[in-house]
C-alpha cells in the first residue's frame, strides 16, 4: 500500500524505504511528505539531532496505532546525521576509512549512501573531495540518487 506521497521534488524510494532530495537544516517532515488518509507519521531525528538528516526516520502509523512502515531520510553529504553538511561529515568519512564505525556504513545503508556522494559504489577520498568542494567552494552536491 501507499502510505506517503512526495511533496515538491522529494523522492520516495518505497522499495528501499528511503526518502531523498531534502535540504539541510530542516525540521519539518511535511516539507517532504504527505501522509495518505487513515495514516499518521511520527519522525525521529538521528541521535538527538535538531534537523532532519541522514538516519532520521518517519514511522507510518495506522488507525490501530500500529507502525506499518518506516522510511529513512538520506541527505547526501550528511554523514553524521545532524542535518548539515560540514567538516564533521568529512571527519566521519576519515574515521570510517581509518577502520572506525564500519557497521554504521554498511553497503546499501543510509549512511553509506550519504557518504558515497559521487555514486561510484565506494566510500573514499573522492567523496571527501566532493564534500570539501561543496563546503568551501560552493560546489554542487546532488541530492538525487
Amino acid at each position: 500500500p501507499k502510505y506517503i506521497e512526495a511533496e515538491g521534488d522529494t523522492i520516495i524510494d518505497s522499495s528501499a524505504m528511503f526518502i531523498y532530495n531534502i535540504n539541510t537544516e530542516t525540521d519539518d517532515i511535511y516539507e517532504y511528505i504527505a501522509v495518505v488518509e487513515d495514516y499518521t507519521a511520527e519522525e525521529t531525528f538521528y541521535d538527538g539531532a535538531d534537523y532532519i538528516g541522514t538516519g532520521a526516520t518517519v514511522d507510518i502509523i495506522d488507525e490501530d496505532n500500529d507502525i506499518v512502515a518506516t522510511y529513512t531520510f538520506i541527505l547526501f553529504g550528511d554523514v553524521n546525521g545532524d542535518g548539515n553538511i560540514n567538516d564533521d561529515d568529512i571527519y566521519a568519512i576519515e574515521d570510517y576509512l581509518a577502520g572506525d564505525d564500519q557497521d554504521k556504513f554498511a553497503v546499501g545503508g543510509a549512511f553509506f549512501k550519504a557518504a558515497d556522494v559521487n555514486r561510484d559504489g565506494v566510500i573514499n577520498s573522492s567523496d571527501i573531495s566532493v564534500i570539501d568542494d561543496h563546503i568551501y567552494n560552493d560546489g554542487s552536491l546532488s541530492q538525487n540518487w
